[in-house]
C-alpha cells in the first residue's frame, strides 16, 4: 500500500486525471436518472407543434401519448419557448407535457417506470458497468507498470472511451454539455489508442510508422472537435462528426494491418493480433453498421444503443491480453473462482442483452432476472464442467495450434506406448501436422550426414531450392535448415544415417515455433535411441533363447532387471524427488512471507504442485503395477480399459464378460488376463484400423477362454510376427506359455486378427 501511495505522489497528472473522470462519471450518473423521453415534433402552418413519432427507447412511446396529438405546454410554459423544442423539435429534460386531444387537454408527467426497463439498462446499468470495468483494467496496468508511458496512455484511452459511452446516452437526452463530452471524446479515443499502439511497438523496437502520423490524427480530431463546437446551432454534430470518426478509424485499421502483415514472422504478431481483435469486434458494428451507413446513405442499419454493447471487448480483450502476457510481462495469478464469476457475469450479461434486445419485444423485469440468474448459473457450471473434462481427457484431446507447450506433454505421453521406431517417427509426424500449419511432410533416411543430391530421391520437387541452399553442409541433430515456407530438420544420426523432416508450410516460422521444432526432435531422438537400445536386447534375447548356455539367459534378466531398477531410480530422482525439493524451498519461503494475502496465494499454488505430483505418481504406480485389480476387482479393472477404449477409440466395441462374479483367481492369472485385455485394445487403437473389435471372455471346464477378433488390417505375414517390433503380441505369447496356456493367432493381411487365448486357472492365491 506504501508503494502504491508513493507512485500517486510520482504520478499527480494521472491522478488528477482519475479523479476528473470520476467526477465527470458522478455527473453524467446523476443526470441520467432522468428519462429519455423522445418525443419527436413537427411546427405546422398554424404554429401548433404535433407528434410524430417517438423514440423507441423513449418515455413518450410508453406514456399512453399518442401521434398528432397537439402539445401545449411543456413544464408549464409554451412549447415553442421550450429550448429542445427550438433546435431539435423534440421534447427532452420535460417534467411535464401538456397535450391537446380533440378538445381535451391531458397533462404528463415525466418519470422513470417498470417499462422503461430497456432505459435502466442502456442508459444506467451498462455505462456504469463499463466504466467499473474500465477502472479495474486501469488500475490493474497503473499498478503494475505505472512508469510505462504506453501503460499510462493505455490506461487514459480506457477511461475515455468509458466516458464517450456514458456521456452518449446524456447527449442522447440533448444535454449540451454531454454532447461536448461525447464529441470531444468520440473522435478524441481512437488518437489516444494510435498513440498507444505508437508507443507499445515502439518499447518493443518493432514499430512500422512514425509518430508525424499520430500528431496527424490528433490534428485532424481537434479540427471535427472545433468544426462541431463553431456550428452548434446550425447543423447536428453527427453530420461532423461522423464522417470525420470513420476516417480517423479507417487510417487506424489500416495501419494495424499493414503492421500485421509487417510482422507477420515476428513474435509481436501476437500483439497485434490481440489488439485487431479487440478494437475490430468493439468498433466495427458501430463503425460498419451505424456510422458508414448514416454518412453514405442516410441509414442506420444497428441502433447505437446496440453497438455501445459492443465496447465491452475493448477493456475485456486488453484485459485478457495484459493476463496472457503479450502487452506487458504481468506476475498476475488470479484466483480461479473469481475468474469463473468474472467471466460467468459478462456472458450472462451479453445473453441478456442480445435476448432483451433482438427476440423479446414485450419483456418482463422479472422474466429478464431469471433469464440472467439461469444464464449466469449454467456458465459457471459449464466452467467448472470444462475444467474437470479437460484435466481427465487431456492427453486425449486434440492439441490446438499455438499451444506448444501441451504439444510437448502429450507428444512425451503418446511416445511412452509406442513400440518401434516407425511408431514413434509417426507420432512425431502427427504433431507437426496439428501444431504447424503444414502443407507436405516428407520423411527420407540418408546415408550420409550431409546435405547432397542423395536426398532428391523420392522427394517432391518442391523441396529442390531447400536442398541445394544447404548443399554439403553437415546435418546437425535438431538444427533446422529453412528457406522461406520450406525447412528441414534431423531426428536421429544413429550410426551416422541421419531421418531427415522435410517441411512445406503456409508461411514462415516463427521464434517459439523453431524452439518448439527443435525441442520435438530432441524428443524425437531420445525415443528412438532408447527403442533402439530395446531392440538390440530382445534381439540378443533371442539368441540366447535358442542357444544351449541358459547361464547367459539368467546373466542377462538379471542384467535387466538392473537397468529397470537403475531407470526407475533415475525417473524418482529426476522427477519426484526434484519436485520435492522444490516443494521444499517454496515452502521455507512461505515463512518468511508475512502479509497474509500473499502467504495464501503462495500456499494455493504449493497445493496445486502437490496436486500434480500426486497424479504423476499414482501415474507411474499404475504403469508399474495395475493395483486396480486388487481394488475394484479384475471385472472392473477390465471394463475400465473397455471404457477408456470407447473414449479414445472410433472403434465399434463389443466387450463380454461371462466369468464368474466371485470367483477367486491366482495373482498371476488375473495380472496375465489384464496385460493381455490391455494389450489387445492397444493393438486395435493403435494399430488395426477396425471398425468393429470383439472381445470374449468366458469360463470353460477348468479354463479362462478369452477371443479377440477385429476386421482390421490385419498381419501382413499371416502369422505370428517374426520382427522384434511387434513386442505386444510377442509378450502374450510368452506370458500364455509361462501358464501353461495355449494361444492361437488367425489372420490374413486386409482380414482383420482372430486370437483365442485359453488359461488353466486355480481359485486363490
Amino acid at each position: 500500500m506504501k508503494r502504491f501511495l508513493q507512485r500517486l505522489k510520482s504520478h499527480r497528472l494521472l491522478v488528477i486525471f482519475f479523479i476528473s473522470i470520476i467526477l465527470i462519471h458522478m455527473y453524467l450518473l446523476i443526470n441520467n436518472f432522468q428519462p429519455l423521453i423522445g418525443i419527436n415534433l413537427t411546427q405546422e402552418n398554424d404554429q401548433h407543434y404535433r407528434i410524430t413519432s417517438f423514440d423507441r427507447l423513449g418515455w413518450g412511446r410508453t406514456s399512453g401519448l399518442a401521434v398528432n396529438d397537439q402539445v401545449i405546454y411543456v413544464n408549464n410554459q409554451s412549447v415553442e419557448a421550450f429550448t429542445t423544442v427550438q433546435t431539435h423539435n423534440r421534447i427532452e429534460g420535460a417534467q411535464t407535457i401538456t397535450v391537446d386531444r380533440i378538445g381535451q387537454l391531458y397533462v404528463y408527467e415525466v418519470s422513470y417506470h417498470s417499462d422503461l426497463f430497456y432505459q435502466y439498462i442502456f442508459y444506467l446499468l451498462l455505462p456504469l458497468l463499463f466504466f467499473l470495468f474500465c477502472l479495474l483494467t486501469s488500475f490493474i496496468l497503473y499498478q503494475r507498470n505505472p512508469d510505462q508511458k504506453s501503460a499510462q496512455l493505455l490506461i487514459i484511452m480506457s477511461l475515455l472511451i468509458s466516458l464517450a459511452y456514458n456521456s452518449s446516452s446524456l447527449a442522447n437526452k440533448l444535454f449540451f454539455s454531454a454532447e461536448v463530452i461525447m464529441v470531444s471524446v468520440l473522435l478524441l479515443s481512437p488518437c489516444f489508442f494510435f498513440h498507444f499502439v505508437y508507443l507499445l511497438f515502439t518499447e518493443k523496437k518493432k514499430n512500422w510508422f512514425t509518430v508525424k502520423l499520430v500528431y496527424f490524427l490528433y490534428a485532424v480530431a481537434t479540427i471535427a472537435v472545433v468544426s462541431v463546437l463553431l456550428n452548434w446551432q446550425t447543423i447536428q454534430s453527427d453530420q461532423i462528426t461522423s464522417p470525420f470518426f470513420s476516417i480517423i478509424m479507417l487510417i487506424i485499421f489500416f495501419q494495424l494491418f499493414r503492421g500485421a502483415y509487417l510482422l507477420r514472422f515476428d513474435p509481436a504478431i501476437d500483439s497485434i493480433y490481440g489488439i485487431l481483435l479487440s478494437i475490430g469486434l468493439a468498433i466495427s458494428p458501430f463503425l460498419f453498421l451505424y456510422t458508414i451507413p448514416q454518412v453514405l446513405f442516410g441509414l442506420q442499419f444497428i441502433y447505437v444503443e446496440v453497438s455501445n454493447v459492443f465496447l465491452f471487448f475493448i477493456p475485456a480483450g486488453f484485459l485478457y491480453l495484459i493476463v496472457s502476457d503479450q502487452l506487458y510481462l504481468l506476475k498476475i495469478k488470479i484466483k480461479q473462482l473469481p475468474y469463473y464469476l468474472m467471466l460467468a457475469f459478462f456472458l450472462a450479461i451479453s445473453m441478456t442483452i442480445m435476448h432483451v434486445s433482438f427476440i423479446s419485444e414485450v419483456f418482463n423485469p422479472r422474466q429478464i432476472v431469471q433469464f440472467f440468474v439461469y444464464t449466469f448459473l449454467t456458465g459457471l457450471l459449464l466452467l467448472f464442467l470444462k475444467k474437470q473434462l479437460d484435466y481427465y481427457f487431456r492427453l486425449q484431446l486434440f492439441v490446438s495450434q499455438e499451444n506448444y507447450q501441451a504439444s510437448l506433454y502429450r507428444f512425451s505421453e503418446a511416445i511412452k506406448m509406442e513400440k518401434s521406431k516407425d511408431q514413434i517417427v509417426a507420432a512425431a509426424q502427427r504433431e507437426i501436422r496439428e501444431v504447424l500449419n503444414t502443407v507436405h511432410i516428407e520423411i527420407a533416411e540418408l546415408h550420409e550426414p550431409v546435405f547432397s543430391n542423395e536426398a532428391l530421391q523420392g522427394l517432391r520437387p518442391i523441396f529442390i531450392p531447400l536442398i541445394r541452399t544447404y548443399q554439403g553442409q553437415p546435418l546437425v541433430m535438431g538444427k533446422i535448415y529453412n528457406r522461406n515456407e520450406l525447412c528441414a530438420i534431423s531426428i536421429n544420426q544413429k550410426n551416422e544415417q541421419p531421418l531427415v523432416f522435410f517441411l512445406a508450410l503456409n508461411k514462415g516460422l516463427r521464434r517459439e515455433q523453431l524452439d518448439w521444432l527443435s525441442s520435438l526432435a530432441q524428443f524425437t531422438n531420445l525415443a528412438l535411441e532408447n527403442q533402439l537400445k530395446i531392440d538390440d536386447l530382445l534381439a540378443e534375447l533371442e539368441q540366447i533363447k535358442f542357444s544351449g548356455d541358459m547361464s547367459w539367459l539368467s546373466k542377462l534378466l538379471f542384467h535387466w532387471s538392473e537397468n529397470e531398477r537403475r531407470t526407475l531410480a533415475q525417473d524418482i530422482h529426476d522427477s519426484f524427488l526434484q519436485d520435492l525439493i522444490v516443494l521444499k524451498r517454496n515452502i521455507e519461503g512461505i515463512k518468511d512471507i508475512k502479509r497474509a494475502d500473499q502467504k495464501n496465494k503462495q500456499l494455493e499454488a504449493v497445493e496445486q504442485d502437490i496436486q500434480d505430483m500426486v497424479y504423476d505418481v499414482r501415474e507411474t504406480c499404475m504403469f508399474l503395477y495395475p493395483t486396480i485389480i486388487e481394488e475394484i476387482g479384475l471385472i472392473e479393472a477390465l471394463q475400465e480399459l473397455a471404457a477408456k477404449f470407447r473414449l479414445q477409440s472410433n472403434s465399434v466395441l463389443d466387450f463380454k464378460i461371462t466369468i464368474h462374479e466371485h470367483r477367486t483367481y491366482s495373482k498371476d492369472v488375473k495380472m496375465a488376463v489384464y496385460r493381455i485385455v490391455q494389450e489387445w485394445l492397444n493393438n486395435a487403437r493403435k494399430h488395426a484400423k477396425a471398425n468393429h473389435v470383439k472381445i470374449d471372455l468366458q469360463e470353460r471346464s477348468g479354463e479362462l477362454c478369452c477371443q479377440y477378433i477385429d476386421d482390421g488390417v490385419g498381419i501382413a505375414s499371416g502369422g505370428w510376427p517374426t520382427s522384434y517390433h511387434n513386442m505386444g503380441l510377442l509378450s502374450i505369447k510368452e506370458r500364455v506359455r509361462s501358464l501353461q496356456g495355449h494361444v492361437s493367432l488367425d489372420t490374413k493381411e486386409k482380414q482383420g486378427v482372430r486370437m483365442i487365448v485359453t488359461l488353466p486357472y486355480q481359485e486363490g492365491e
